[in-house]
């Protein structure tokens, strides 16, 4: 009686059946391995971005970041922007600390000239800790400064 599935050999040219099935079982564990670290990257650069997300402050709107402002320092008009007759406005980002003091600020948008003194200002701006789910939590507030003559 025959079988209903045909033996294929299992042979490459020049080589036993047993040194053939090693090539490719070693093949095969090459893949294996290869398809196992991608995964693992691949988890482990999801924990990261979550982490990260869990670490991230919380952003605040103008108004809200306006309405917690307790000492507001307005910038000094630079000289030179002043002799350029330069106006415009400056937004800037600021991360603010659990207790509302600023830990950082970068510009967003706006004039160099102008920008320098918006940054230098609103490091000094102070704030009523902002809460959320009743504890105080550092948070990303855009500011903008108006400058004109």
């Amino acid at each position: 009686m025959k079988s209903l599935t045909p033996r294929t050999k299992l042979a490459m040219p020049g080589r036993s059946p047993s040194r053939t099935r090693e090539i490719i079982v070693n093949a095969t564990n090459r893949k294996l391995k290869i398809t196992a670290s991608f995964i693992i990257a691949l988890i482990l650069a999801f924990a990261t971005a979550q982490a990260q997300a869990q670490d991230a402050d919380l952003k605040v709107s103008v108004e809200e970041a306006l309405k917690a402002a307790t000492s507001r320092v307005q910038p000094v008009y630079p000289a030179i922007a002043k002799q350029l007759r330069l106006e415009g406005e400056v937004e800037v980002e600021a991360h603010i600390t659990t207790d509302g003091s600023v830990e950082s600020v970068r510009p967003v948008t706006g004039n160099v000239l102008l920008s320098e003194a918006a940054v230098a200002a609103a490091k000094n701006w102070k704030f009523a800790p902002f809460m959320s789910e009743g504890k105080a939590v550092k948070v990303v507030v855009s500011l903008i400064f108006k400058f004109k003559m």
